[in-house]
């Protein structure tokens, strides 16, 4: 039986992590990854339009936050956050896209 992740998005997990729908309460946690300059060179931006999810604001990252969720009530991608269990803190993300 196939999943339809739009409808319902599953949530992955180990003892360490656990990766889920994000939530816009990971916004500071999310502004800390993606406001870090050395970390943009291990980012992929592929078919992003241009985007280097580079968010130095808590304004930008919001607006990110937004578009994330636009995009998945729209069937376009989902954007899941990464969350350290061990450390209670988000710590990246992963997309999943048709």
């Amino acid at each position: 039986m196939a999943i339809n992740i739009y409808e319902v998005c599953p949530t992955f997990e180990n003892t360490r992590f656990r990766v889920r729908l994000f939530k816009h309460e990971d916004l500071n946690d999310l502004l800390a990854v993606y406001s870090d300059q050395k970390s943009l060179p291990f980012f992929n931006s592929d078919n992003c339009d241009g985007d280097i999810f580079y968010y130095c604001s808590v304004e930008k990252m919001t607006k990110a936050l937004e578009f994330w969720d636009y995009s998945y009530k729209n069937g376009w991608f989902v954007r899941m956050s990464i969350e350290d269990k061990k450390a209670h803190k988000i710590i990246g993300t992963v997309e999943v896209c048709k």
